[in-house]
């Protein structure tokens, strides 16, 4: 099984039963790691969690309630992308003549710690996106589990069930990329707010 008992604010993005992508050692390496604005309270439903810069580029996760262990997270950046501007965004620049190209959404390759039956700890694998505010700050964390499909399998050092296990980074980063590709991409999500946007809701004219 993987693990549960993760904090449950991750745990969206492992699926259940021994599934998706794994590696026994972190293999994003510390150049590649991006804290990807990361950095507050962000809620999903009625659980939290507080994230915050770590050392060596890594991401802190912590349960403010404390019942669950944090650990910390490592994200690589694959891919930036300007997300369609709304109705509201489009009049504004409309009547300032000018184009709302927006603030890009990147998609990250993202890495969590987690032990399974052994008790050893392995590192889990999902992907991503990220909603950004004009001060760079993360507003919105989509997050997208993976599957061990024929297509990663034949990029993982090997499989064990339903489960991919990379040793190598450029494999794995190969794999993460050719799921942003597929456009079948979202088979399951899950959102994080940032708890401060969330309640302080739209701001006035």
């Amino acid at each position: 099984m993987l693990p549960r008992q993760l904090f449950v604010a991750v745990i969206a993005l492992l699926l259940s039963g021994c599934t998706g992508w794994a590696a026994e050692s972190r293999l994003i390496p510390v150049a590649e790691r991006d804290p990807a604005g990361l950095a507050g309270t962000y809620k999903q439903d009625d659980d939290r969690a507080v994230f915050a810069p770590g050392p060596d580029g890594l991401v802190r996760v912590t349960d403010p309630a404390g019942t669950q262990p944090g650990g910390d997270l490592a994200f690589a950046l694959l891919r930036e992308e300007v997300p369609e501007p709304g109705p509201l965004a489009e009049a504004i620049a409309a009547e300032a003549g000018e184009p709302d190209v927006g603030v890009p959404d990147r998609f990250y390759l993202m890495e969590i710690p987690g032990t399974i039956d052994d008790g050893k700890t392995r590192y889990f694998y999902g992907i991503v996106r990220i909603a950004f505010s004009p001060d760079g700050s993360a507003d919105e964390v989509t997050q997208f589990a993976v599957v061990c499909s024929k297509a990663a399998g034949k990029l993982a050092a090997r499989s064990d069930g339903k489960l991919c296990v990379f040793d190598d980074y450029a494999d794995l980063r190969a794999a993460a990329l050719a799921w942003y590709d597929d456009p079948r991409m979202a088979l399951d999500t899950s959102t994080l707010l940032r708890e401060d946007e969330e309640a302080a809701g739209p701001e006035p004219f």
